[in-house]
Formats: structure tokens, C-alpha cells, sequence
């Protein structure tokens, strides 16, 4: 056809290894080419310059040989481009008092470096030190961050991406909820989550949003409306994959400060950063075990749904008896709590024992609640010293108030109280914790 002309000077795309790609975009079908290959090095010296040229509309690849370039059936073919790239996530704004989360990601180095560099509100060009994440910003206004990737070995080879993040001012009557790790809090990571009664969330879907700590150690979130019921989490989104998580306070009516601790949070003084949680108090937990369990547990909750363990999942801690046998956990007086004591290795674990709030003391027996013989019975004292077989403890049910009556079929179903001709298990528990099961017929 008709000699088109040289069209400009484009710099080839780089495809990884030693492979480069240039796509010829004309309309219609080509009938012949030619194309000139320049090596350059900065500043535009040229030190390699190769003609070469085809006449079809096929896909072709060239391999170069000294000065000359020549066709090559298996170069750089099946191979689907693999140019450097970099994935940058950051927020697309945040309040003045927030810090800038940012990381990236090197997609198709070999072993990249990546720096991260900010470019302040009304600022011509990047600041030349190195910033890293997260970055505090001074004022309001719009901050470019940048993070740039160089493979190690090859310093020609590199990426590049941007972000723009909006520092906003903090509204009027927003609430700003911050809060530091009390040395039992482990988590690696945090999260906040808010719902609320009408079915809202103000931090997104469950878990929420991730937040890391200020060099001083403190958390912030700023709520624009006025946050309803606060979660805090280790921001993993189940309990079965190791999510953990803590109330927070319910309703705040203006900004707060707290300490967060493995199960509860308390009030801190935001000028100074002190939490007088002591004044909640504790009380003491102990037992004794009459069953010859080569390891135990305690497993703890709040409320009727399980969802704050205190001590984890299941099966909760580890612990282990002093010089006399007796086991012993605190816990901090903030509301009820519920346990089960558990062996591990062995698969045993006692019933629920729920809305525990003083000191108290227990007796694991060795007699049987359920028919798979893995529930045993809690005998309870107020009193430590009577623990321990034979300790004079009172077993005579007739002293103690009865709880409730169950009734279960001889596979361990639970039924209503039977009507029919048949063999059953009653159970009935008693104020002491005392569990009577016997076989009845009716």
C-alpha cells in the first residue's frame, strides 16, 4: 500500500527477562512494515540502532544478533506481559488528627525495594526524604503519596504509583474515639466496627476498619455521626480462623479515651493517658480437680452469645495448680462472666458454670452429668477449705433449693416431661450445683 512514514520515537514495553513488546495500532489491514530499534542510555545516546521489517498481520518476534535482527519462533512466545507494576492502597481521605495508612505492593520484580515519598498540599514537587507508613499529616489539604519500586539488582528496572488522600477538618460535633493496648492485649493487629440497632454500620462491613497505633502507641477513629455500639477486634473476621474481639462503650456522647484490655475496656484520661481500671475490682476463681486430667483449662465468656471470650477460642487458657492442688484464675469485676473447665488431651470438660461474679470455689467431681461421660458435675463452696474429696462438703439434696428438672431419653436427647410407658434419665439440679441423674421408668 502506501508508505505511511516513520511514526515517533516510542520507548517498548517491557515484558520481563530480556523480552520487549511494541504493539503497531493501525487501521485496516497492514500489508508491510519496517521499524528501527534504538538502545539508548540516559541522555539519549544512542549505541545500538537495527532495522527490520515484516509484511504481515501477524504477531512476530525478533530475536536481536550482533547488528542484525532476526525472526525467532519460540522467543518470549505464550508469554503474557509481565511488565512492573505497583499497587498502591491508601485511604482516599481522612480528618486532620488521623494518620495516612499506606502500603504497596511490587508486582513482577524479582526481589523489589519500595520507598514511599509525600507531596504536601500546594507543594511543586515531592519532598525528597523518604516517608513510611503511617504518616501524620500537619494540616488539611490534599497529600500525593508515591511508592516507588527498583529491583535490587537492576536499578533500570522500576514502577512507580500514586495516590491522592484529602485531609479533611474534623466537623463539628464529631466524636473521636481513642484508645492504647493494656499489657494483656496482644493483638497484632486492630480493628473498629460500629452497628446499630436500625442496621447501620459507620466502619463498614465486619470487621470493620483496620487501624494502626500513633508512635505513641494510641489508636484513633473519628466518628462524623454519632457511633451507637462499638467493637473493637484484631480485625480477622471469624473466631474459627483466630478473631477476637472486645465491647466498646455504647453510645458515646462525645470524644473518648481508653484503655483496651483482653476483655474489657476502661476510661483514660486523654491529657495524660492514665486508666484507673483497678477501681473495677477483681475476684478470684478457684478448683479442684478429683479426676485424673494430665492438663486443664479454663474456657470464659460473657453474656448469653459467646461472642467475648475472654481467654480466646476454645479452650480458652492453660492452667496449672499450686503446690496444694488448687487452680485458681482473676478476673476483673466488670460484669458476669461464664466458664467451663476443660481437659484438652483427654475431651473432658465440666458444665457451664454462668453468671459468675465473686469468689468463689469448685469441686470437679467424678461423677458424670451427660451419658458420652464428658461432662462432669461442679460442686460449689464459698468456702476453699472445704475443697478436696471428702471435705465435708453437704451432698444430702434435700438441704439445697431445687433449680430444675430435665428428662432425657437413654440416648441423651432432651424431652418434656414424659407421658408414656418407657425408660428415662431425670436430672435435677440443685442450688449447690449438685447434679442428681438417675434412671426412672414410667
Amino acid at each position: 500500500g502506501t508508505w505511511q512514514g516513520w511514526k515517533d520515537r516510542t520507548q517498548a514495553t517491557y515484558l520481563g527477562g530480556n523480552c520487549y513488546s511494541y504493539t503497531i495500532s493501525e487501521s485496516g489491514t497492514i500489508s508491510g512494515w519496517q521499524a528501527q530499534l534504538w538502545t539508548e542510555v540516559s541522555g539519549g545516546t544512542q549505541i545500538a540502532q537495527i532495522m527490520w521489517q515484516g509484511n504481515n498481520n501477524n504477531n512476530v518476534a525478533f530475536k536481536k544478533s550482533g547488528s542484525s535482527m532476526n525472526i525467532c519462533a519460540d522467543c518470549c512466545q505464550g508469554t503474557t506481559p509481565t511488565v512492573p507494576s505497583v499497587t498502591l492502597t491508601a485511604p482516599a481521605s481522612v480528618f486532620i488528627g488521623s494518620d495516612i495508612t499506606f502500603s504497596a505492593e511490587a508486582l513482577n520484580f524479582t526481589d523489589a525495594v519500595i520507598t514511599y515519598y509525600v507531596k504536601l498540599p500546594n507543594a511543586a514537587d515531592y519532598q525528597a526524604a523518604a516517608i513510611t507508613s503511617p504518616y501524620t499529616p500537619a494540616t488539611t489539604g490534599n497529600y500525593a503519596i508515591k511508592a516507588v519500586a527498583v529491583e535490587s539488582s537492576d536499578a533500570g528496572i522500576t514502577a512507580f504509583a500514586e495516590k491522592t488522600v484529602t485531609v479533611n477538618p474534623v466537623p463539628p460535633g464529631a466524636i473521636t474515639v481513642r484508645w492504647k493496648k493494656g499489657d494483656d492485649l496482644t493483638w497484632q493487629q486492630m480493628g473498629i466496627y460500629e452497628w446499630s440497632t436500625g442496621g447501620g454500620a459507620l466502619c463498614g462491613t465486619w470487621p470493620g476498619i483496620q487501624v494502626t497505633a500513633d508512635g505513641d502507641g494510641w489508636y484513633s477513629y473519628i466518628f462524623t455521626e454519632t457511633p451507637e455500639n462499638i467493637i473493637f477486634n484484631n480485625f480477622i473476621s471469624t473466631s474459627e480462623a483466630g478473631g477476637l474481639q472486645v465491647n466498646g462503650p455504647v453510645s458515646p456522647a462525645s470524644s473518648i479515651c481508653l484503655e483496651l484490655h483482653s476483655y474489657y475496656y476502661c476510661e483514660a484520661d486523654c491529657q495524660t493517658g492514665v486508666a484507673p481500671c483497678s477501681e473495677y475490682g477483681t475476684f478470684e476463681v478457684k478448683w479442684v480437680n478429683l479426676n485424673a486430667w494430665s492438663d486443664m483449662s479454663i474456657y470464659a465468656w460473657f453474656g448469653t452469645d459467646g461472642i467475648t471470650q475472654i481467654f480466646g477460642p476454645w479452650a480458652g487458657k492453660i492452667v496449672t495448680p499450686d503446690i496444694n492442688g488448687i487452680y485458681s484464675q482473676t478476673f476483673v469485676k466488670v460484669e458476669p462472666v461464664n466458664i467451663i473447665f476443660t481437659s484438652t488431651i483427654g475431651g473432658e470438660q465440666t458444665v457451664n458454670l454462668e453468671g459468675i461474679f465473686n469468689d468463689v470455689c469448685y469441686n470437679i467431681s467424678t461423677a458424670t452429668q451427660t451419658l458420652n461421660d464428658k461432662e462432669l458435675n461442679i460442686i460449689e463452696s464459698t468456702d476453699c477449705s472445704t475443697l478436696g474429696e471428702g471435705a465435708g462438703i453437704d451432698n444430702n439434696f434435700e438441704n439445697y433449693e431445687l433449680l430444675k428438672t430435665e428428662y432425657f431419653t437413654l440416648h441423651g436427647v432432651k424431652i418434656n416431661e414424659p407421658q408414656k410407658d418407657n425408660i428415662y434419665i431425670v436430672r435435677k439440679i440443685y442450688s449447690n450445683r449438685v447434679v442428681c441423674e438417675k434412671f426412672i421408668a414410667k
